[in-house]
């Protein structure tokens, strides 16, 4: 059922500018100037590419993504409060930052996606199945914020997102999985959710004209359904 789901190919012998593991993805991720977000988001590009092409254990590569959610958040952050008072389409620089944001995203919900892809195959273990569910979350969560940046920039999302929000929820389902609680500490008002909460958030947001919508109306629409999509 899964394996609609689209990532870029894999390769063992693949090199990365980053060593793989937790304390030196922290350091590196401390070393970033995050209030300088384009040159942030471009150095997560860089490296998330990569990352995203490399053959990884699923469990390592859900520990790594988890690293790069809380800088990625706050700059995505930043971002959202610059444009909180835009009515009219972006200008180039606001366009340029938020293309980026929206490409770091699609790398990051490439990356949960792998996991998913992998973990399917190791149910019989509850960590495997509490893993799978966070990925399936995230996956979700990410496919969602694809829709939001690529409607922030006026852009096309890619071809196949709403066909893998769905097959995501769909395969939660058969695995029981929609109502299990995920830590999501992004989420302010509700840091514990599930699947069912961010499948429908991913819904009411799309049904919201998103696109018709002026910029900041958008931001305010996506974190009202943080709190309030189930």
């Amino acid at each position: 059922m899964v394996s609609i789901l689209a990532i870029p190919e894999q390769n063992p012998n693949n090199a990365v500018s980053v060593e793989l593991t937790p304390d030196q993805t922290r350091e590196w991720l401390a070393g970033l100037p995050l209030l300088e977000a384009q040159d942030s988001l471009s150095k997560m590009l860089e490296i998330l590419h990569e990352f995203n092409r490399v053959t990884v254990k699923p469990g390592s590569r859900l520990r790594l993504l988890e690293l790069y959610r809380t800088p990625l958040g706050f700059i995505a952050e930043n971002i959202e409060k610059t444009l909180a008072d835009k009515y009219c389409p972006l200008n180039d620089e606001q366009s340029k930052i938020t293309e980026l944001c929206r490409r770091v995203t699609i790398e990051m919900a490439y990356g949960y996606k792998s996991v998913v892809l992998d973990s399917a195959a190791m149910l019989r273990s509850s960590r495997s199945n509490k893993d799978l569910a966070t990925a399936i979350h995230r996956s979700i969560r990410y496919l969602t914020h694809v829709l939001y940046n690529s409607a922030s920039c006026y852009n096309s999302y890619p071809a196949g997102t709403w066909m893998e929000i769905h097959t995501l929820y769909i395969y939660a389902r058969k695995l029981g999985f929609l109502d299990n609680i995920v830590k999501d500490a992004l989420n302010r008002p509700r840091p514990k959710n599930n699947i069912r909460h961010v499948y429908q958030q991913a819904v009411l947001f799309g049904i919201s004209d998103s696109y018709k919508q002026p910029v900041n109306v958008m931001g305010m629409i996506y974190r009202y359904l943080d709190r309030w999509a189930s």
